[in-house]
């Protein structure tokens, strides 16, 4: 194998698993490979890469397959079975009251066996403790074709011979003449388990609701494949997952000693939560407004696009996860702007995702050379570097309908159903007018606050100087929240109250955000630190990939940056943000006024936070469609009251004044 086509399967198979293959494992890859071309009869690698681009959702479940290791057998590390049966389902049981369900997640059970040896461990104790109790195990692989090998349930006799032999006869039906030498899961056992193909590089898993929530997860021999990175997002995914006297069981060679997460060791691999407070920050990751209802709704219109990357895997991951069962249309694929143009010539394109860095034309370049004149939405994919975030926050200047985070092959797929739901925004948004440089477009409106006709003007919004004690202004935004941020602190002028903002936004970005701000903002603009004082004039972006909140310390407000769970699957959120103000302002009765600002953004993110704001005597602002990039934020908040007034972009800055003087 050619080193070009080892570096395509190793970067394709990190997309696709998260699974890391060193440069010494080429052989393995060729082997494995070859397997596959022996049975689709092909003789040469180019031909199965052809094979496998034109037909990326024919052929990557096979691909995964072949190239995903399966090892296991029944009660494999037999201790974790011990563990159950004598400590914690004996604890369990102790511990119920009225609910009789017990739910257990095998998240990586390979051909079926460890899902049935839970199944066999957990019947055999109900049935001689509380025979009522009602179990449901689900059994999860990445390999579909596992899944079907396991909803089988049928395996050679030779693998049971360990099993003891009341369990072989209660659990296990014997094969007679030429399928002697095999058994089968008795439909006694089969009842209780349910696969399903799964990938655990992209969460939320299932629904979130209380028959999601596991007593017990089996995690076993999985990251040993990942890296430090990825093992820290899967366990923060499955966390929510958990119920909180829950047990998290991992294989005997893993531990989390280097991983900040809410469990602690309480056995040989077993681990539960830290205490109520980690439980919860989990279960908070569940809260959604949004109905899978609703969100297939969204999926229904097909969104012609053109993907412009020079990255084949690349390609291929945005080729797959834009499938038409999701209502997509793939009209072409570009590895430059050149070919791009031609596309574009040629077909109707309703979407163009453009990667930021290529070699013959970069995608900043382009993407001001589209923008100067009428074009479809532009989604950047961009990687978590510092020179990538200056280069993205240009590319929201010129005119980007928003971006799509690439910091590691693998987390592509971690975020595909975010790629969609930007896709399909940009797609519902239509075709965007032309626009020229770095110019915020002026627009005439009839204002809210006056009842005058104005355009958007550099008016310096000066505050109340006497007014600023305990004040706090507390902005949310997501798509379309750069360019909005930026013209709202740029009208205002100090003294300011402290100002906290969370912009949806990676890590590194929301850092090189607050510089270019700084820079051009006449108040004191800062990425937060956690334990700093919040002070007057100074606006705080909360740090990407981090929870942001504000807690009391010795009569003193600080910020606390944490590692808390994702809410509403984003991390940062605004509603984690604005309910931490919610509780300072319940526990002092002097806390000061209050504004709080919904901007642009898909989703309904900070919809709550602003509903509790207001309940609890703050001024809340929520930017009105005309001027929002995606009405999706605001108009979540506006549903359910939570927003006093609405008005424009343009309008915000004289409202946040207004409201913090008292008027």
């Amino acid at each position: 194998m050619k080193e070009y086509d080892f570096l395509f399967f190793q970067e394709l198979i990190k997309l696709l698993t998260g699974i890391t293959i060193g440069s010494d494992q080429s052989k393995i890859v060729e082997t494995r490979i070859e397997q596959r071309m022996g049975i689709l009869r092909m003789n040469s690698i180019r031909e199965y890469v052809d094979y496998l681009q034109n037909y990326p959702g024919l052929e990557i479940p096979y691909l995964i397959s072949v190239m995903t290791t399966h090892t296991t057998h029944f009660f494999r590390e037999e201790e974790h079975f011990e563990y159950l049966k004598k400590i914690f389902l004996p604890e369990w049981i102790k511990e119920k009251r009225t609910d009789l369900n017990f739910n257990c997640w095998s998240a990586a059970c390979s051909s079926g066996e460890e899902v049935y040896s839970i199944a066999m461990t957990v019947d055999d104790f109900f049935r001689n403790h509380h025979p009522n109790i009602n179990v449901k195990i689900i059994g999860s692989d990445i390999d579909i074709k596992m899944i079907e090998k396991s909803e089988k349930g049928i395996y050679k006799s030779e693998q049971i011979k360990e099993i003891q032999s009341d369990w072989q006869e209660r659990y296990f039906s014997w094969g007679t003449g030429e399928i002697a030498n095999f058994i089968k899961i008795k439909n006694e056992i089969k009842k209780t388990v349910k696969f399903v193909r799964l990938n655990l590089l992209s969460p939320p898993y299932f629904e979130s609701n209380e028959n999601k929530l596991f007593d017990v997860l089996f995690l076993r021999n999985v990251f040993i494949y990942f890296d430090k990175a990825t093992v820290k997002k899967i366990i923060d995914a499955v966390a929510m997952h958990l119920k909180p006297q829950g047990i998290l069981i991992l294989g005997h060679v893993e531990n989390l000693i280097d991983v900040d997460s809410p469990f602690t060791l309480i056995s040989n691999s077993i681990y539960k939560f830290k205490d109520k407070v980690h439980a919860m920050n989990a279960k908070l990751s569940n809260v959604s407004i949004s109905s899978k209802e609703e969100k297939k709704e969204g999926f229904k219109q097909k969104y012609r696009i053109l993907i412009v990357d020079d990255s084949s895997a690349v390609r291929l991951a945005l080729k797959k996860i834009l499938s038409i069962e999701y209502g997509f249309v793939v009209v072409g694929e570009a590895e430059s702007p050149i070919e791009a143009d031609l596309i574009l010539k040629k077909e109707k394109v309703d979407v163009i995702t453009l990667d930021i860095n290529m070699d013959k034309k970069d995608g900043i370049t382009y993407l001001e050379e589209l923008t100067r004149k009428a074009h479809p939405p532009i989604i950047m994919i961009s990687s978590i570097s510092k020179e990538d975030a200056l280069s993205t926050l240009r590319a929201f200047e010129y005119g980007a309908f928003d971006y799509i985070e690439k910091p590691d092959m693998n987390q592509l797929y971690d975020i595909q159903d975010h790629i969609r739901q930007v896709i399909t925004e940009a797609g519902q948004r239509g075709i965007m007018p032309a626009r020229d440089g770095f110019e915020i477009p002026k627009r005439v409106s009839f204002s809210p606050i006056t009842g005058e006709q104005h355009t958007n003007s550099e008016k310096m919004l000066i505050f109340n100087p006497f007014s600023m004690e305990k004040k706090i202004i507390v902005i949310g935004a997501s798509t379309g929240g750069i360019v909005a941020i930026k013209s709202i602190l740029e009208r205002l002028r100090p003294p300011t109250p402290p100002i906290l903002i969370v912009q949806h936004i990676p890590p590194i970005f929301s850092m090189v955000f607050a510089e270019r701000l700084q820079g051009t903002c006449k108040i004191r603009v800062k990425e937060a630190n956690d334990g700093e004082e919040i002070a007057a004039s100074t606006a705080y972006i909360a740090p990407g990939g981090s929870q942001m909140r504000v807690v009391q310390r010795s009569h003193k407000y600080v910020i606390n940056i944490t590692s808390d769970p994702p809410v509403n699957k984003l991390r940062p959120s605004v509603d984690y943000l604005m309910f931490s103000i919610v509780d300072c302002m319940i526990k002092d009765k002097d806390f000061g006024q209050v504004v709080g600002v919904i901007l642009t953004g898909m989703g309904a993110d900070g919809a709550k936070g602003m509903l509790a704001l207001r309940e609890s005597g703050a001024t809340t602002l929520g930017q009105d469609e005309a001027t929002a990039v995606v009405y999706g934020m605001p108009k979540a908040a506006k549903a359910i009251g939570a927003v006093a007034l609405e008005t424009s972009l343009y309008e915000i800055p004289e409202a946040i004044v207004r409201a913090c003087d008292g008027n």
